[in-house]
């Protein structure tokens, strides 16, 4: 049996689709095209979407600027419950 999704590298025809994700996402806070395509250029390799039949269904980026992967932004934005804000990192 076929998965019904798989992981690959974001293209940039995917771009529409992840700016939906995103938008439903975060509403006024989401990020717009011109941050998604610097991100595209910066962080290729770890820019990655789950791909089905229906297109894509989530997205994810990851940065190891800092020698260690870093919280996507919705972390930066509003945090997670349960999981420390700026500053308070790492958890103890």
């Amino acid at each position: 049996m076929k998965p019904e999704y798989y992981i690959r590298p974001f293209r940039m025809s995917d771009l529409d689709a992840v700016l939906l994700i995103e938008r439903a996402s975060f509403g006024a806070d989401a990020y717009d095209r011109n941050l998604f395509a610097e991100l595209f250029r910066e962080m290729r390799a770890l820019f990655l979407v789950a791909a089905a039949r229906t297109g894509i269904s989530a997205y994810m980026v990851t940065s190891t600027a800092l020698g260690r992967a870093t919280p996507s932004p919705s972390w930066f934005r509003g945090g997670w419950p349960g999981v420390p804000r700026p500053g308070h990192w790492p958890p103890p």
